[in-house]
């Protein structure tokens, strides 16, 4: 009988990957698998809409930053390279001096930022260094006044209550005073002073502006009659001069101020001397010039020298960078005269004489000009360093670069003496 052989079935169970997916529990090692290859996938996605981000913002920079640039572009850019893009697009504009001048009476003229300035009883006119005309903007004042900085024109109407601020490219600024204005000054960030008759009681009154009209700052003075204000270099302070009577004697007093306080810094006195107008120089020293006496002080009292002419008569005077010229004769004398040139320490840096009728002062930098009836004058610091000859018509000078701009009866010429 055969023999019956055991036979034995073996179950082997099914192999992982043979167990259908959808009905596998979830493992360790299955999640990690699938967020090993998800994470990537979300890393990339999130590094370019990142990367989108930033490019949209960058585009969105450029654009903003270009719109600003066009909308401010004459505020932005430096006179400068406007001009050489004027110069570029349409060349640039003079036939050189002399350039005719007809028509309007020309009151003052100085230089404004390599430029020449030219107040007249009906508009303000500016030239360039070839006798181009920039500018012709007309004002309607009764008796406009000038003053000038950096690239800034305050055109003021004396006794009146308007004033204008101007650049090259644009008016910045009209505007009414509250009261009849006296005089003024102008900073070279637009900043400006106006020296105003005054109410209740007051005889005169200095207001602070920026260039947008907001006032910044107010001084009254019950007994002075302001003459003369000027900003200091950095436009901190404020200089005034202020004229009393004392004992049947006219009295000076020049007082600085901090702009963020109404107590004077300091203050100088003077009794026999009429202050007519006030000047910093560029190191901060300061420069009073009277009809019998020229101040040089620093703020504070750090230093008052004060020169005395009492036995002449002043014809003008000229505020430069580092020093101040004053012209004078002796009483009696109908020709000729004495200049005297004093540093921004109050030194006395030369004095001489010169001939013919004295018309006019200008300076600028570390140059002054003399201009008489028959010749133009230069003189820097050591004394006169050139001359040449004029028209007897000359009326006024004016510095422009390195030359100097003399008013005839009907043109403006320049000489290089």
């Amino acid at each position: 009988m055969a023999r019956r052989k055991d036979i034995r079935i073996k179950k082997r169970r099914p192999a992982r990957s043979a167990v259908p997916v959808d009905n596998a529990p979830e493992s360790a090692e299955g999640i990690a698998g699938e967020e090993s290859v998800r994470q990537p996938q979300k890393r990339r996605k999130k590094r370019t809409a990142l990367r989108v981000a930033v490019r949209l913002l960058i585009v969105v920079a450029v654009l903003g930053t270009g719109f600003l640039l066009w909308r401010n572009w004459d505020t932005l850019a430096p006179e400068a390279v406007l001009d050489w893009v004027d110069e570029q697009l349409g060349g640039k504009k003079g036939d050189g001096y002399p350039v005719a001048i007809t028509g309007s009476g020309v009151l003052q003229m100085e230089q404004v930022d390599g430029r020449l300035a030219v107040l007249t009883d009906t508009a303000l006119l500016l030239y360039n260094d070839n006798g181009g005309e920039l500018v012709r903007r007309s004002h309607g004042y009764t008796d406009p006044l000038l003053k000038t900085s950096g690239a800034y024109l305050l055109v003021m109407e004396q006794e009146g209550t308007r004033l204008r601020l101007e650049t090259r490219r644009s008016t910045v600024l009209e505007m009414e005073a509250e009261n009849k204005i006296i005089t003024g000054a102008v900073g070279s960030d637009g900043s400006f002073a106006l020296v105003t008759k005054s109410t209740q009681g007051y005889l005169s009154e200095v207001c602070v502006y920026n260039k947008k009209g907001e006032k910044l700052y107010r001084r009254r003075f019950a007994d002075q009659m302001v003459v003369a204000a000027a900003f200091s270099p950095d436009g901190k302070h404020l200089a005034v001069a202020g004229l009393t009577a004392q004992d049947g004697a006219i009295k000076s007093t020049l007082n600085t101020f901090q702009l963020s306080s109404t107590d004077p810094e300091a203050s100088y006195e003077g009794v026999g001397v009429m202050l007519m107008d006030v000047k910093y120089f560029a190191d901060g020293s300061l420069c009073a010039v009277g009809d019998t006496a020229l101040w040089v002080v620093k703020p504070g009292g750090e230093m008052d020298v004060r020169l005395t002419y009492e036995d002449s008569q002043i014809l003008g005077y000229a505020v430069d960078e580092t020093y101040v010229g004053v012209v004078y004769r002796p009483h009696g004398s109908n020709t000729g005269g004495e200049l005297t040139a004093v540093s921004s320490t109050g030194q006395e840096l030369f004095s001489t004489s010169f001939q013919g009728n004295y018309r006019d002062i200008a300076g600028s930098g570390d140059t002054l000009y003399l201009l008489t009836s028959n010749q133009v004058c230069r003189a820097e610091k050591t004394g006169m360093a050139g001359t040449a000859e004029v028209p007897q018509d000359g009326l006024q000078a004016a510095v422009l670069g390195d030359k100097a701009v003399v008013l005839g009866l009907s043109s403006l010429t320049t000489y290089q003496p």
